[in-house]
């Protein structure tokens, strides 16, 4: 059989272990079968090249593209999303986790308990990596959600710390893509990247022509908030048409690497974190790893992070105000072009802080709406960095943002 129509591709799966047996059927026919993780690049890049040389006329793209579509479909991804947007509870949410991720929510410590909760899953220290990478999750829900690079040498833990704080997001909101190829992200199914967090694996150590070609997609993504390409395809009667391949997003993004110096273009469009590596760090996390060898670990992570699901899927999509942005603004050095990307990503840092406490109050009572004409009180920074410290030089404190209760 050598030729045959893509649309009647069809990828059949059956779970057999930790792995799959894919059937793949055009035009209704068996032409090929194998045995593969579909969740790694390489064994989807195997099985689409060994299809292809069965079949040609279906391209390696639309295979991968398959595959990634199974990989979503079995992960929960393109499915419950109005809880992966923050439309209410998950399925079978328990009254006591309900209670709970509301308590969290109303409480004018929250910021302080999301550390403290990231430590109780796993993390030694980085208090304020975690929280940044937190925040960048939360973002998912924000017109323009925020992208960031975690850097640091091997074994200082960036990994580790990016996994823990993703499974404290329902599995609804977020994406895992260890490695993703150009085309990857044209391929997903419709609306499965809309407001989704992509957590992504160790960034490629190449840095040439080659490397930058294969994240344009991500890039377009990630400035735009969606994607859009013409491409050429057999269509029915064996005709070749253009079609338009769109997917929308917006996406929050965040990635690590051990590079100190990545590709420009990449760069400016992300936050970029560094680890702590400082001795002291080294220290804590090696007295932390001698005690869970030496006694039972104390605490719940899974109910932590169950609590967490809970509280994510109570967060509504929503335009935030900052209505102290133009003095952020005044006191920005605006001497370096990349200020005009960097300043958005500040403002969203505070968005997203506001975005994690729109139901708290002055007085830790939760509430929907945004006071009509809200006064300026004292609190922490507007990403939350330092508790008991003002952001403010003068110490007088910034008034916090009014919450806007509006749906997208």
């Amino acid at each position: 059989m050598t030729e045959h129509e893509p649309a009647g591709l069809e990828l059949i799966p059956e779970r057999t272990g930790k792995k799959y047996r894919i059937t793949a059927k055009v035009g209704g026919e068996v032409v090929f079968a194998d045995a593969l993780d579909p969740a790694s690049a390489v064994a989807r890049g195997r099985f689409a090249r060994a299809l292809n040389g069965k079949c040609p006329a279906v391209p390696t793209e639309a295979i991968d593209g398959e595959l990634l579509r199974l990989v979503a479909a079995g992960s929960g991804v393109g499915s419950k999303a109005d809880a992966a947007t923050g439309a209410g509870d998950g399925p079978d949410t328990p009254p006591d986790i309900r209670a709970d991720a509301e308590a969290l929510l109303g409480d004018p410590e929250l910021i302080g308990r999301v550390c403290d909760d990231v430590a109780a899953v796993g993390v030694v220290g980085e208090r304020e990596l975690s929280l940044a990478v937190y925040l960048i999750g939360v973002s998912r829900l924000l017109p323009r959600p925020l992208a960031g690079i975690v850097r640091g040498s091997s074994s200082s833990g960036k990994s580790f710390l990016i996994e823990s704080v993703a499974s404290l997001f329902p599995p609804e909101a977020v994406v895992h893509a260890t490695q993703m190829t150009p085309q990857a992200l044209f391929h997903m199914p419709p609306d499965s990247l809309r407001h989704k967090w992509v957590v992504a694996g160790e960034r490629s150590r190449l840095e040439d022509d080659d490397r930058a070609e294969a994240t344009r997609a991500l890039r377009e993504m990630l400035s735009a908030g969606r994607l859009s390409k013409l491409m050429p395809m057999k269509v029915e009667g064996g005709r070749i048409e253009t079609v338009a391949i769109e997917q929308d997003g917006p996406i929050a993004f965040v990635e690590s690497t051990t590079l100190t110096q990545v590709f420009e273009e990449d760069a400016n469009r992300c936050l970029l974190l560094q680890t702590d590596e400082r001795e002291e760090q080294t220290r804590r996390i090696v007295t932390a790893l001698a005690n869970r060898h030496a006694a039972p670990r104390v605490g719940a992570p899974d109910r932590v992070r169950a609590v967490h699901h809970a509280l994510q899927r109570m967060l509504p999509r929503a335009d935030v105000r900052v209505p102290f942005a133009d003095r952020i603004a005044a006191g920005f050095d605006c001497r370096r072009v990349e200020v005009r990307r960097a300043f958005p990503h500040l403002l969203a840092l505070v968005q997203a802080s506001a975005r994690v406490r729109y139901c708290t109050t002055a007085s830790g009572r939760r509430t929907r709406t945004a006071p009509s004409s809200p006064r300026p009180r004292t609190t922490r920074s507007p990403a939350g960095w330092s508790p008991g410290r003002s952001p403010c030089r003068s110490g007088a404190g910034c008034p916090t943002l009014p919450s806007s209760s509006s749906r997208t």
